[in-house]
């Protein structure tokens, strides 16, 4: 069976390769959520998410992605727009495809920090499948597969 971490290189193993064992990623609770999950906010992200850090030309250049579905989550503007008819969120297979012609043409020197992302079955209501990280992941690792891609060796 193939594995994602032989077909794109994800941000695990960069970390046993740069510390010669595995890293573990402990999950704090702060106690608060993005203030701009609704959207009203504003655009662009905030010091986390500021998706002007991320120069369509190369000149910042960057050393590792993330990449999630957009989903919606009750509470927002766009599960507004979604309960209108206004939004329709990708299907599985059209996220896996994105995610995979991604994958490919990303530079070699490129980490993937994430590839797919979850909301709480309590708070999601669409598309219901961004509840199932590992199908995502799988079908992500199978069409990888599928289209012979083999992984890069980070830098």
């Amino acid at each position: 069976m193939t594995t994602l971490s032989e077909q794109a290189s994800t941000f695990g193993q960069y970390l046993l390769q740069r510390y010669g064992e595995r890293v573990h990623k402990i999950a704090l609770d702060a106690a608060f959520t993005c203030p701009n999950r609704d959207g009203s906010k504003g655009s662009g992200g905030c010091t986390f998410c500021n998706n002007v850090s991320f120069s369509p030309n190369g000149r910042l250049g960057t050393d590792g992605l993330k990449l999630h579905p957009l989903h919606v989550v009750k509470g927002t503007q766009l599960a507004n727009a979604w309960r209108r008819g206004e939004y329709r969120p990708l299907t599985l297979e059209a996220y896996v495809d994105i995610a995979a012609d991604l994958v490919q043409q990303t530079p070699s020197n490129v980490v993937w920090h994430r590839l797919t992302g979850t909301a709480s079955e309590t708070i999601l209501l669409a598309p219901l499948w961004c509840a199932r990280k590992w199908l995502v992941l799988n079908a992500i690792t199978t069409e990888l597969q599928r289209r012979r891609t083999t992984c890069r060796q980070v830098a």
